[in-house]
């Protein structure tokens, strides 16, 4: 089979004899593996890679082979999350897998989706995050469930709903999945960014139901204070690698508001400071939110079949062949017609 090693100098293509079951478990043939944001960072500071890993964990494809006593029959299309969750910490026991202490991941722990087939082994099967697709799911979109998730699961926690007012930072595929969902659950949502190519590439999605605004022109405070009577948000959701977004969040937020680190910072540039008399005096919540629950996935599932949420708008794919041509475009924000890439290791 084909399969992207992720190395020091980046990916190489290699054809490696195809797996073989040891044990109870299935041999997926993968149809479609999403890029993560994960995965371009792993991509960018690669010299610190210490092994050679099929790096993907947004994953969609067709149960070939099976061994054991297994729950999924050859034919069956599976949608995979990333997390391999221990199921016996005290987080785990709570129902929190999203902060299980020993986790593992698709694509970093075990090989992942940039490959033409991957075995779930018994392990996985049960400790994993594994959804059935309906019949009728394409395989992009099984693959786009995954990051959909994360804003699923968020949602879910944070009860974002009718009369809601929320600001997102950031119009890449995450800040433009909140905005989807936030606008689906009721809310009127404010998307800022400082690129106005990425804003016009999220108003080809999204539309005229949410008021864009360019953070580096325009007076980002000024129009969520006009928009809201001069109260504020009720939400801040910064879904971009940004520490300026971080501290301008909670500056737009009403008394009592929640503003949400969604998106990682890089681990070297990861401290911030925030006003804290705006926090203590106006009772502001500074949270965050991290990956998600195996009900948020099937939850993402079924927004996707319901076309609630179009990732046809989202995504282009791509062949594996073209991975390394795929992570440039995206690290030199190159992807001007869509936000989302899809390997196809079949293509």
């Amino acid at each position: 089979m084909k399969a992207a090693f992720l190395i020091k100098e980046g990916f190489v293509l290699e054809n490696i004899p195809d797996p073989v079951l040891e044990g109870d478990g299935v041999i997926l043939k993968v149809e479609a593996c999403g890029v993560c944001g994960s995965d371009l960072r792993a991509w960018r500071y690669r010299k610190n890679i210490s092994k050679r890993i099929i790096r993907g964990h947004e994953v969609a494809g067709i149960v070939v082979e099976k061994r054991g006593n297994v729950p999924y029959e050859i034919g069956t299309k599976l949608a995979l999350g990333a997390d391999i969750n221990c199921l016996e910490c005290p987080y785990c026991r709570r129902g929190e897998y999203n902060l299980c202490i020993n986790k593992k991941i698709l694509g970093n722990d075990v090989p992942g989706g940039f490959a033409q087939y991957m075995v779930l082994d018994k392990h996985v099967i049960e400790h994993g995050i594994i959804n059935e697709m309906p019949e009728s799911m394409d395989f992009s979109e099984g693959a786009f469930a995954e990051p959909l998730s994360s804003v699923v699961a968020l949602n879910r926690r944070f009860r974002i709903g009718l009369g809601d007012v929320v600001v997102i930072f950031g119009s890449g595929p995450m800040g433009c999945l909140n905005a989807n969902v936030s606008l689906i659950s009721g809310a009127t949502v404010i998307l800022a960014d400082i690129s106005q190519q990425r804003l016009e590439i999220a108003k080809g999605i999204l539309g005229t139901s949410v008021v864009y605004v360019n953070n580096a022109k325009e007076d980002l405070k000024e129009i969520v204070m006009e928009l809201t009577g001069g109260q504020g948000a009720d939400f801040a959701i910064i879904a971009a690698p940004s520490l300026a977004a971080q501290k301008q969040s909670i500056h737009l937020l009403k008394r009592g508001g929640t503003t949400i680190f969604f998106g990682g910072l890089p681990h070297d540039a990861s401290e911030t400071s925030l006003n804290a008399n705006l926090i203590h005096y106006y009772e502001i919540t500074v949270t965050g939110s991290f990956s998600y629950n195996p009900w948020d996935h099937k939850l993402a599932l079924k927004l996707l079949s319901q076309k609630k949420i179009d990732a046809r708008k989202y995504i282009k794919e791509f062949p594996l062949e073209k991975i390394s041509d795929v992570f440039e475009e995206l690290s030199e924000g190159k992807n001007k017609d869509y936000l989302k890439a899809i390997i196809k290791p079949w293509r």
